[in-house]
């Protein structure tokens, strides 16, 4: 009967057309980190047992039960079948053993009903093929004909549907696009045609059929009393009968819903839904509800209040309408609030039940009472002059607590407002039948609604994972990437902490506190550090300490020396996670590895070490509050000379790097796409230009050098990233700049610069200079590479260097300098001298290298020479 105050769901038209929702979204966008097992801990919490979700049960029966028989096919061979039992019934994996085997488990087998061949009983004798029993069978039945007799005479088949291979569970034989008739939310013998649009274990989400398909969507359960096969209102004949909900304005004409309906039927019989899916098991009972009665309801659109309701009509025994009252003159021409109900209906009360439990019940629209702001009923059923429905027209259900149902546990919940979001939530208490429900997407003090525990908007703990479906975490566990407004607290948020368990287990981290009045050391900025919120948190210990490091790296006067101090440079001591943090500092992004802690009892050691590196106070961040001038240590009137000795002690003490040793160098991110349609394109065609008119000057030029240095090495390149559109690196500009140089007709020579020509002719008379050969001689082969110079990224372009023997010193002031594929073709032997501050020798090997990739890029790349 679960069904039945879901009409029953949607309430009124309006109400039914308010539950278009988008499809449900199977992915996660946004990974929260949510695991339930660990809320479970964090919270001290226990979940509400799956037996009580007998809707989800129902969806999982699978019928299959022991001593059931089918035929199987033979281990040996599989076109000849036998006889089996079922041994051990455990859904679509059962235990099998052969008709006539020894009765042991030393027989048994286990088998996939749903794709292992296995047949129903009597199959054979229809394809006209013979039962044929194993050789170890044979031996002990003999003549197997009389015991297939006997079988067949007996036994108790395996239900046919549950081999069809078209789902084992009832949940999973119902697929997308499937016809169903749907009752209508107010009329209770109109039905009318839906489509299936998605079945999510078992929750339906539904389309009425239109010309226009504009027909807003909804979910029902398929257990739902509104929902019979196709065909099911022809066959049961008057009052049933197939017509549009009322709510429906269309502008089609009586034709087009005619051919409308021929065609659903058609896509009924090429896509039959299976019917015994939809034999409603329980019997709608007679009720004794008269026109005019009053009583107290659920609000069909507002599970929170309880309001006043007046039965509108009655169809014979089984079904009326109850309209939540209103006498107000201005609200005449809104919708009615109103729902289809039975007399198990979980969501009618009688009159003075709220107040029997605690509870107020809302006033109707324009009712003013005489006694107070409170509602009474005496009073408003004399001055309405209206009769009480008495208490025995109402079935007496059973008691939410009695079906395992108690305050605190956790459970997954459909968000009344959304209903096609699922969200965590916690049962608050329980009114007899009806359980209170929060919502940890909601805050603390958001009220709560109601449902009753046969609902089929619950679910049990761990649903949504089952089926891939995506549930809505807390909202104070949740941390999105964009921003950390979700866990800064201040002191105003105290009273909205998860309770002392949340706070002291391992798994979730206490607030931590900036201290920003405690001395701040030379990395940080005094008066960007005042701008971070009070606190951060709490949350799970991971998530709550990226974020903290993350706004310490924000607040630096250098981003990138904070996460140089940070990252980890040493083995991970136990209860350690990498994270990769990011930093940016002169239009250049890095990212380094940090260890972060995850237990709690970790954080107040770790966030004295992160203080310690950074030369200042070891009480400015963590879960201690300091207020002003209070500081444990009295950093105030410290000098700043003492914590750089602390620095570079705790430096020594714990021996991640030897005295003296540099800080790793951070790993840099290319510099991202600039977005702009005409700055993107300017920017290629400068490339294109550049590179020809640089790479035309020659290669002999550049390659010149002092002495010979060894053999690159001649192992094949990595296939380069995919090319970025924007080029301009600062590599780029270096070499453009130097390259960029006026004729000597244009810009007259200056002194020193002949004087040095005169010494550079000089040098070339001397009879002692080596004379080096030219690129592409036998003593400098070209190195083998398969890739497109012109397409190399900075780390392209640092893998070759490493890969050379005379050069691979140069790779990190390339990457440093972000030299690319283009700009390290355009470099020359006044860039490597005098931007790159390289050693005459070091030049000249880099500017051989230079010219052997593009002389590899004009052969193979530019005129396609092999």
């Amino acid at each position: 009967m679960e069904e039945e105050k879901q009409s029953l769901d949607s309430g009124s038209p309006m109400e039914e057309a308010s539950e278009s929702n988008d499809k449900f979204e199977k992915d996660t966008q946004c990974d929260t980190g949510f695991n339930w097992q660990d809320y479970l801990d964090v919270t001290n919490s226990q979940e509400v047992p799956h037996s009580c979700f007998q809707h989800v049960e129902a969806g999982l029966h699978t019928e299959l039960e022991n001593d059931m028989m089918l035929e199987v096919p033979l281990k040996d061979d599989c076109s000849q079948f036998w006889l089996a039992k079922v041994v051990l019934a455990c859904g679509q994996f059962s235990r099998l053993r052969y008709s006539g085997d020894v009765d042991d488990q030393s027989a048994d087998f286990w088998c996939d009903l749903s794709s292992s061949n296995a047949r129903p009983l009597g199959w054979c004798a229809q394809e006209g093929k013979s039962l044929i029993p194993p050789d170890s069978v044979l031996k002990l039945i003999g003549d197997p004909q009389p015991h297939i007799e006997n079988v067949m005479k007996t036994a108790k088949p395996v239900p046919s549907h549950l081999l069809s291979g078209d789902g084992f569970v009832p949940a999973d034989r119902i697929k997308a696009g499937m016809k169903v008739e749907v009752q209508d939310s107010c009329s209770p013998y109109s039905l009318w045609i839906a489509t299936i649009i998605e079945n999510v274990g078992g929750r339906l989400l539904l389309r009425y059929d239109t010309p226009d398909s504009s027909a807003p969507e909804f979910w029902l359960y398929f257990t739902s009393p509104r929902i019979f096969p196709m065909g099911w209102a022809a066959e049961k004949g008057d009052p049933w009968e197939l017509r549009r909900p009322s709510h429906f304005k269309s502008s089609h004409g009586k034709e087009e819903w005619e051919a409308l309906m021929e065609m659903a039927k058609e896509d009924a019989r090429q896509a039959p839904l299976p019917r015994d899916l939809f034999q409603h098991a329980t019997a709608i009972t007679p009720h004794s509800f008269i026109l005019g009665m009053k009583m107290e309801v659920l609000h069909p659109a507002d599970h929170t209040k309880i309001c006043p309701a007046t039965v509108v009509e009655v169809w014979g025994e089984e079904y009326f309408l109850v309209e939540i009252d209103s006498i107000s003159d201005q609200v005449e021409d809104e919708p009615k609030q109103s729902m289809l109900c039975t007399e198990m209906h979980p969501y009618i009360f009688p009159t003075g039940w709220a107040n029997k439990h605690g509870m107020k019940v809302s006033k109707p629209a324009g009712w003013k009472c005489d006694s107070g702001e409170e509602f009474h009923w005496d009073e408003y059923l004399q001055h309405t002059s209206a009769v009480a429905a008495p208490e025995k027209c109402f079935s007496q259900k059973q008691c939410a607590k009695h079906n395992g149902f108690l305050a605190n546990m956790k459970l997954e919940v459909v968000n009344p407002v959304d209903r096609s979001e699922i969200c965590v939530a916690t049962v608050t208490r329980t009114t007899g039948h009806i359980i209170w429900i929060h919502l940890e997407r909601n805050e603390s003090d958001h009220p709560n609604h109601a449902v009753s525990y046969d609902s089929s908007d619950i679910f049990p703990v761990g649903w949504c994972d089952s089926n891939s479906y995506s549930l809505k975490p807390p909202l104070y566990y949740q941390i999105p990437s964009s921003s950390s407004n979700s866990i800064q607290g201040d002191e105003s948020n105290d009273r909205k902490d998860p309770d002392q368990g949340q706070r002291t287990s391992k798994l979730w981290c206490p607030k931590i506190y900036f201290n920003h009045k405690c001395f701040s050391g030379p990395f940080l900025s005094k008066s960007k550090l005042a701008g971070l919120p009070q606190a951060v948190g709490p949350g799970p210990v991971r998530l709550v300490m990226r974020e903290v490091l993350s706004m310490l790296i924000s607040v630096a006067y250098k981003s990138s020396r904070v996460l140089k101090e940070i990252q980890c440079d040493g083995d991970l001591k136990p209860g350690e996670h990498v994270e990769v943090l990011k930093a940016k500092f002169n239009q250049t992004n890095y990212r380094a590895r940090v260890a972060i802690v995850t237990s709690s009892d970790q954080v107040p050691e770790f966030c004295q070490d992160i203080c310690t590196r950074l030369k200042m106070c070891a009480y400015l961040f963590g879960p201690t509050r300091v207020e002003a001038g209070n500081c444990p240590e009295n950093c105030n009137s410290q000098s700043k000379s003492k914590y750089n000795s602390q620095y570079w002690l705790n430096r020594q003490k714990k021996g991640n790097r030897p005295a003296g040793e540099t800080l790793p160098e951070l790993e840099i991110v290319g510099p991202k796409r600039r977005r702009g349609r005409k700055r993107r394109f300017s920017s290629i065609k400068t490339r294109n230009s550049t590179t020809q008119a640089q790479t035309s000057q020659g290669a002999d030029s550049d390659a010149s050098g002092d002495e010979a240095s060894a053999e690159p090495s001649t192992q094949s390149l990595p296939e380069a990233t995919p090319r970025r559109r924007e080029i301009v690196t600062r590599g780029a500009k270096l070499a453009l700049n130097s390259s960029n140089v006026a004729p000597a007709k244009q810009r007259p020579e200056r002194r020193g610069v002949k004087r040095q020509k005169e010494n550079d002719q000089n040098e070339e008379k001397d009879p002692n200079k080596v004379e080096l050969p030219a690129p592409g001689s036998w003593l400098y082969p070209l190195p083998k590479i398969d890739s497109n110079p012109q397409n190399w990224s900075v780390y392209d372009v640092e893998a070759y260097l490493n890969q050379t023997k005379d050069c691979k010193p140069l790779a990190k002031i390339l990457k440093k300098e972000a030299f690319d594929g283009v700009s390290f073709m355009l470099l020359n032997l006044p860039t490597a001298v005098k931007q790159l501050k390289l050693k005459p020798l070091q030049a000249v090997n880099l500017c051989r290298h230079v010219a052997q990739i593009k002389f590899i890029f004009f052969k193979k790349h530019v005129y396609h020479i092999d």
